[in-house]
This record gives structure tokens, sequence and C-alpha cells, in this order.
């Protein structure tokens, strides 16, 4: 396809839809529901609101908000104007929110009453206009201008510059490894042809209905709500997690498919059988994980519970989309394992020399398709350059195994990442922040694995001389200045930290000591 075409722009689905269907419910929460049609009125009118506060293409608007409805009608306006979404972690502390700001030289911020202290920490920060600070909701604030009120007087102004599908839609931002977030430039065209081929892979259709559970402030959550309106299906939008409300909304709404972590799943059987049989959940036909492999004893538990429910887990990153899936014919034959290369996707593993490793020998995983993002980082180059080979091989750090089926086992995590509930940490991250505390001399932070969450935080701390430490006091301290996913779990006191011959800290050596 031509770069220049605008076939594939995010957007488009909607504007189908909304000719073909347009009474169809598009996307609805607890508020509140759009049809097809009112929701592609609504994306023309936050066009004309972010024209009217003097974006234009390429321009960045800065979102944190939690999940609601008006996350998709931000997204795809953003989509169909140009102007670049910077979906920020509704999570993130003060600190973290000020740098995403900065970085992505937002000229726009909307936000929400509740979210409302964090983004005022970043006034001042670039040169983004009192009256560009939007508030999503019923409620005032000083400083800001309401949103729905903007959306409904802002007068039409005539897009001049077309969008197509090569145009970055959005900068999806990552945890790095240097503690500070790092934005994947996500152009049109790669996500929706993940939505296509993912569309194919899970027999997603018009008739299909998901409950959204992951934040919209991911790329998991963005990509989900794509797919179910590219198809022309229903998305129910919930605030956050709660196990019972993800069961009272598959019974109220006849949910047909969920996207959710391993973690999630664990809580939502481990509610009393008297709270889950109070449900009717046979709408319920397909369900997908990711992050982290499932339990052999969540699978079996899983299927039992949704007995007319596939499982379906993937592997994948913001940067590379979907890289791997484990279908439902192989669950419980190939436990632990991520599957085998998406559809339109081919998977290399290399040694440090580059050459690929034989059969169950560890290699660091590359992956390059179609759905993949070749644009790199913003703004970082040196990042850009590290993590691309030749040819658009892109690599998240991951190191597996193939057997000799050609099915995936991630064996370690390259740069020691840790993935809790779903969310990745980097202790670089975590320790530059909790070195600071008084009363720690020296730190580690580690993952180790968890039955609930896939892996824990744990912090190992050498305190100063006469100093002592409580994980509730750590965790309290943490929390104000980190987000709380972050914040260790659990606190052991060391004499020494293990380390090799040039000071490196040697954190293989401090987790076999912990899985004593």
């Amino acid at each position: 396809m031509h770069p220049g075409s605008n076939l594939l722009t995010a957007d488009r689905c909607v504007r189908f839809h909304a000719l073909s269907t347009p009474q169809k419910v598009a996307i609805s929460d607890a508020c509140g529901q759009l049809t097809y049609a009112q929701l592609d009125r609504r994306i023309d009118q936050v066009i004309d609101m972010l024209s009217a506060l003097g974006l234009r293409k390429g321009d960045r608007v800065a979102v944190m908000l939690r999940n609601r409805l008006e996350w998709a009608e931000i997204l795809l306006g953003c989509a169909r104007s140009g102007i670049i979404c910077v979906p920020v972690n509704s999570r993130f502390m003060d600190a973290e929110v000020a740098h995403v700001v900065a970085h992505s030289e937002a000229t726009a911020v909307i936000t929400e009453v509740a979210l409302a202290p964090r983004i005022d920490a970043v006034r001042g920060i670039g040169s983004i206009p009192t009256e560009n600070f939007l508030l999503v909701g019923a409620e005032e604030r000083e400083g800001y201008t309401v949103y729905e009120n903007s959306l409904r007087t802002a007068p039409v102004v005539p897009q001049t510059e077309p969008v197509t599908e090569s145009d970055c839609w959005f900068l999806g931002y990552t945890s790095g490894t240097t503690g500070k977030p790092k934005a994947v430039i996500i152009n049109h065209r790669c996500r929706v042809l993940a939505a296509c081929y993912a569309a194919i892979e899970y027999g997603v259709g018009e008739d299909d209905k998901t409950l959204l559970v992951m934040p919209l402030f991911h790329s998991n959550g963005i990509f989900f709500m794509l797919l179910l309106l590219h198809v022309g299906g229903t998305v129910h939008v919930a605030e956050e997690f709660h196990p019972e409300g993800v069961l009272r909304a598959i019974s109220e709404y006849g949910i047909t498919l969920i996207s959710l972590v391993p973690t999630m799943y664990a809580m939502i059987l481990a509610l009393p059988d008297s709270v889950r049989s109070s449900y009717q959940l046979a709408s319920l036909r397909v369900t997908l994980s990711s992050s982290a492999p499932l339990l052999a004893k969540t699978k079996e538990d899983m299927l039992a519970f949704f007995p007319g429910a596939s499982i379906y887990e993937f592997y994948g990153s913001t940067e590379a989309s979907f890289v791997t899936s484990l279908k439902p014919r192989d669950q419980m034959r190939k436990l632990r394992s991520v599957g085998q290369p998406f559809f339109g996707t081919e998977v290399r593993l290399l040694d440090v020399d580059g050459a690929e490793v034989a059969v169950g020998e560890v290699g660091e995983l590359w992956s390059r398709s179609v759905m993949q993002s070749f644009d790199g980082y913003y703004n970082d180059p040196e990042v850009t350059r590290a993590s691309y080979l030749e040819g658009g091989w892109f690599s998240a750090g991951d190191m597996a195994t193939r057997d000799d089926e050609g099915f995936i086992t991630i064996v370690d995590r390259k740069k020691d990442l840790i993935i809790s509930g779903g969310e990745n940490i980097y202790p670089t991250e975590v320790e530059n922040v909790l070195a600071r505390h008084p009363a720690i001399a020296e730190i580690a932070i580690v993952g180790m694995p968890d039955q609930t969450w896939g892996d824990r935080v744990c912090a190992v701390v050498r305190t100063q001389p006469g100093q002592t430490l409580a994980l509730d006091e750590l965790r309290r301290w943490a929390k104000e200045r980190i987000a709380d996913y972050k914040c260790p779990r659990e606190l052991q006191i060391w004499e020494e930290l293990p380390k090799g011959p040039t000071g490196k800290l040697l954190r293989k050596n401090i987790r076999d000591r912990l899985a004593l």
C-alpha cells in the first residue's frame, strides 16, 4: 500500500459503521453509551475543539484519564485529524507525568478532577496555554476549561492537511531501563493491520462484545478497543478491574470476549463459589491472556468455570504488537509456552554474535511483521538503533527457547524486567527513587515469582548505620514518589548485597537467595 494512502487510518472503521449500522451501540460505560453515528459525530467535534485551541496535524495532546468512553472519541479524533495523542498512565506520580508531558512536547492536556492535582504539577512545563487544560466530567476546577462545553461550542475548522496511514497516531510510553519512560511512535497502518489479523486469529466479528478492563493508556487497551470497533462490534468500558465486576458485566451485557492478565483471572477464580455461581456467563466464548504465562492450575480452573470459552495466550509488545499466539488446542500440552509466531509474523532467536540458536537453546527473541511499528522511539535515536536490526527486526530484550514444533518459551528477561499484575517495572527506576530514603545505604530491586501477581517486587536493602526500616514505612514513602504498582511488596534487610568484580549488583544471586 502506498504510504500516502488513507485507507488504513484508525478512524475509518467508525465512519464506515456509522453509515452502515448508525444506531448500533459502539461503546458504553457506566455513565452512558454512544452509537456509531454518535461516536462519528463526536470524533468530528473533538477535531474542531482541538483545532480551536490551535492544534494542527503533528501537534501533541496529553491525555490522562481513567477508563471512560471519552477515550474513544479523543483517540479517534486524534486519528482523524493527525493530531498525535499522548496517553499518560493515570497511576504515574508528579515527576513521571512531568517527564511524559515535557518529552512529548504536548501543547494541550486533557484530564479529570480526580487526576488534576498531578496535572497541576506540570503547569509551566513547555508552553501549554492556560486555556489548553481541559477537564472531562461534570465537575469544574479552577484553571481548566470544561471539556464538554468546549466540545459542543467549538466552531467548525476545516482540515487542510490529509492524514495518511504512515502518520503517527499516538505515542505509547513504555517503561525505560534508565528510569524514564520511552515513547514508541505508533502509526495507523500497523495497528489497523493488527486488528485485521487479530480478527482472523480470534474469529472476532460484528456480533462480538468486549469488556474493556485493561487501561486505555496502555497499548493493549487501545488495541482491543480498535479491534471491536474495526469489525463493528460493541465495547463496554469498565473504569477499573473488580473481579466480581467482570462477572457482572459478562452477565449483564452478554460479553463474548475478554482480554485480561493472569493476575486478574486468578482473582476472579478466587471468588467464593456463592458469588461466582450467581452470574450467567454462557455468552463468553473467548478469553485472552497476556503479559505472563498462565499457570496450569489457572487454565484448568478457567476451562471449568468458563466451559464455553476458548483460551488464547499471546506475547507481544507496544513496539512489535502481536508476536506469538498459543491457541486453545495447545493450552494443556504446551504449558508455560507463549505459542508459535502470530499470523504474518517472523521470529528469530539469536545468540550474542547474531547467529540463530539451535532448538532448545536460549537466544534473544527478535521479530518482524507488518503489524510492527518501524518508526522507532520519539526523540531517542540511540535506543531505536539498539532495538532494531537491519531488515526491520525488533527485540524487546526477552530471552527464549524454541522447541521442535516451533513453540516459543520465554525463559528470562534481559535487563531484569519485572512484570507484576501485567505492569512492566524496571528495577533501576525503582532503585533510583528508593535509594533517596534516608535509612537506605544500598538497595536492589528484583522480581520473584508470585501466584497472584506473576512477579512481586522485592527490595533487598542495606541500611545506614543505626537505622531501621519496615516494609509499611518504605511503601508509604515510595507511594508518594512512584506509582503504587512499582512499590515493593517484600523487604529484606541484608548486611551486604552481592556484587561482581566491577561492583555490579548480581541480581541472579539475590533472586537465588530469596528463593531459598
